[in-house]
């Protein structure tokens, strides 16, 4: 957070002669009179408006300017000001963009440094894309808009924030960029255009399929060539698993050979024993009427290609298609795309081939069709490569399930931007609303922008991990994945995965951190008409837990109880714990709606206790009494220990009486503080004497 000191005018400064500002001026001009020094009034004994002081002093330095918050009238934002009690000044009508005791910094909205000559609070330009009346909307000091909405980013709120698209300025039409997971080298694309950054020989927009002439899109290295024969196949393209579009009589995925009962491989494909001549063209029979799978008896004229039914493939319709097994019945597999082994698995196609009518699951999946996760496991998903999380349950059980209902959305974090200069490892501290139990948060993304410079002009990798998180009751430590060196002076966006993954950081000098977001999950109730939500929150369990344990993921005691096994009480009960709903009982310090000690313990006879941290200003074994230099009655509802106040001329001692307050009264004076004095008695000399 970026700060400023501001520093008392001298007096040698406030000597300097200053031009009079307008309004001084104009008041000078409405009340002419002969005073001097800055004064006016029918007697000269006040301070001309735009000075402070006390000017019935009688000298030239009496009354002094306003420093609102310098005293240079291009600085000055206050019209007026007032010496307070403590010696302050304080500017009471600071122009509009301004705040502060002498107007010093600027307000919500704005952004400037009024404390330096000719320095100003400006309006803070967003485009229209913050809430102005959320305070914190842009940083005060450099007018980088911090809580951007619709997905738009920059330092003005000017472009879509990395992973979207569109016009951030006219149309505020910022859409996901979503890139394909394989297709693409990252899920970032060009902001205007939408275009992905597409891996080797791969097309499209979202990089979602291959150039003509190559495939194998699902590698995740690019795609490869066709190498379609140039004599034997009907184009360069071929399907998503290589195949070529052969020619009548010719064969092999690559069309290279003849096919059976054909010869003659050579330019003009290959002659058969079912081959019609003419003067220019040889003509093969489709063979479509030969096939359980062809739809029709005739096929394509030019390629020789059979109309299949649904589930059938092959020039003549003479095999299975993807996802389907058994020819000639060729039954479609159904194979759950997200629970099958990826190798068996078409994601262009969203379908999966299986064995014998049965389908490959993946290592936390089971069923027939791979459409559910075996026990111990949750939250079945085709981005993890176990098809199932396994439950967590703090360790206490092994029976869960994904919790539904809940909605992804937000909570940010964009004040002031920290600099700092980093002398070795060191680490950002989330605000508090990051902090505490973040279940909700799990599987969802932490956001977080940030900018590093380092002294050598370059970004060195090292094995520092970039982000901590320790959670549960044994504070584990759980380290994420790895990212690209930063680049000196750039500004980069990380999306963390709240998920256990290894992650390491670039070293850096000097560095930055702003905006701040992370995904948590609400009742899908609570933002139906909100405009934030994210979409279905997933990978959040739901344990069956262990009787004493509560929570989605058992990490709370029931009845009142804690520890890392619920067996003792939990601050504020004292007890036994046998396993029964009563046997932790609240603390009564000295009454259950009056207590005055934020714990107790058991002690002496059954049942009995000792409070173990009474307030300052109680005492006793159940905080029931007030300490020396107090009053008051806490074991009565509503009762509380005050302080003495016992008036230091008045009384003979600083202490009271421990119930009623009565302080001990010197002769002649009265009064429960001793501060007054009694009948026929004056004061005199600071004491009471008798008239």
């Amino acid at each position: 957070m970026v700060s400023f000191i501001q520093l008392a005018p001298s007096l040698e400064s406030m000597k300097k002669a200053v031009p009079l500002s307008p309004i001084e001026q104009r008041w000078r001009r409405k009340h002419r009179h002969d005073c001097s020094h800055n004064t006016t009034g029918p007697h000269c004994g006040q301070c001309l408006p735009g000075f402070y002081g006390d000017a019935t002093e009688g000298g030239a330095d009496d009354c002094r300017r306003c420093p609102c918050p310098l005293t240079e009238s291009s600085n000055s934002f206050s019209p007026t000001c007032v010496l307070e009690s403590s010696g302050q000044v304080l500017c009471d009508q600071c122009q509009d963009g301004y705040t502060g005791m002498n107007c010093e910094r600027c307000a919500s909205g704005f952004y400037g440094n009024p404390q330096v000559v000719g320095g100003a609070c400006v309006r803070c330009e967003c485009n229209g894309n913050v809430d102005i009346s959320e305070a914190g909307h842009c940083d005060t000091v450099t007018g980088e808009c911090l809580r951007c909405l619709g997905n738009t980013g920059g330092h003005h709120c000017e472009v879509c924030r990395p992973g979207y698209y569109g016009d951030a300025i006219y149309e505020k039409n910022c859409r996901e960029c979503r890139c394909d997971v394989v297709g693409a080298v990252s899920g970032v694309c060009d902001v205007t255009t939408g275009q992905c950054v597409c891996q080797e020989n791969v097309t499209g927009r979202t990089c979602d399929r291959c150039q003509s002439g190559f495939f194998g899109l699902q590698s995740g290295r690019g795609c490869q060539a066709c190498g379609c024969s140039q004599w034997g196949s009907l184009s360069e393209s071929c399907d998503n698993e290589g195949r070529c579009q052969c020619v009548v009589g010719v064969a092999g995925d690559k069309c290279d050979h003849c096919s059976h009962g054909y010869y003659g491989f050579h330019g003009d494909g290959c002659k058969g024993s079912h081959s019609e001549h003419t003067h220019t063209h040889t003509h093969t029979s489709c063979d479509c009427n030969r096939t359980a799978g062809s739809s029709a008896h005739q096929c394509n004229l030019t390629s020789g290609q059979c109309p299949c039914r649904e589930g059938f493939s092959g020039r003549s319709c003479d095999q299975c298609a993807p996802g389907h097994h058994s020819y000639p019945a060729c039954t479609a597999c159904g194979c759950d795309v997200a629970g099958t082994k990826a190798e068996f698995c078409n994601a262009t196609l969203g379908v999966c081939n299986c064995q014998s009518g049965e389908c490959v699951c993946k290592a936390g999946v089971s069923g027939r069709r791979c459409e559910e996760c075996v026990s111990g496991r949750f939250g079945l998903s085709a981005e993890n490569p176990d098809g199932c999380s396994q439950c967590f349950c703090s360790g206490l059980s092994e029976d869960c399930e994904e919790q539904e209902g809940l909605t992804r959305v937000p909570v940010s974090h964009t004040t002031n931007t920290h600099h700092l200069r980093l002398m070795g490892p060191l680490y950002w501290k989330l605000p508090q609303q990051f902090r505490g139990n973040q279940l909700l948060s799990y599987g969802g993304v932490l956001s977080y922008t940030v900018t590093f410079y380092a002294e050598d002009g370059s970004g060195l990798a090292n094995q520092e991990p970039q982000v901590l998180i320790r959670g549960g009751t044994l504070r584990k430590l759980v380290i994420y994945t790895d990212v690209v060196a930063p680049s000196n002076g750039v500004m980069t966006q990380h999306d963390i995965s709240l998920m256990e993954v290894p992650h390491h950081e670039g070293n850096s000098g000097n560095s930055q951190i702003s905006n701040i977001t992370m995904e948590t999950a609400v009742e899908a109730e609570e933002v139906e008409r909100s405009e934030v939500k994210r979409g279905v929150a997933r990978l959040i369990e739901s344990c069956m837990c262990p009787h004493g344990y509560a929570g989605l993921s058992c990490q709370g005691c029931l009845h009142h109880t804690s520890g890392p096994s619920c067996s003792v009480c939990a601050p504020g009960f004292y007890g036994r714990v046998r396993g029964s709903i009563s046997d932790c009982s609240l603390c009564a310090c000295p009454l259950l709606n009056n207590s005055f000690s934020a714990t107790c313990e058991p002690d002496g006879a059954l049942g009995d206790f000792r409070c173990t941290a009474c307030r300052h200003g109680y005492e006793g074994r159940y905080c029931e009494r007030c300490s020396v230099g107090y009053y008051g009655n806490p074991s009565s509802p509503g009762g509380v220990c005050s302080t003495c106040k016992c008036s230091q001329w008045g009384s003979l001692n600083p202490l009271c009486d421990h119930v009623t307050g009565q302080c001990e009264c010197k002769a002649g004076v009265k009064g429960q503080l001793c501060d007054g004095c009694e009948e026929r008695h004056v004061m005199e000399g600071g004491a009471c004497v008798c008239e």
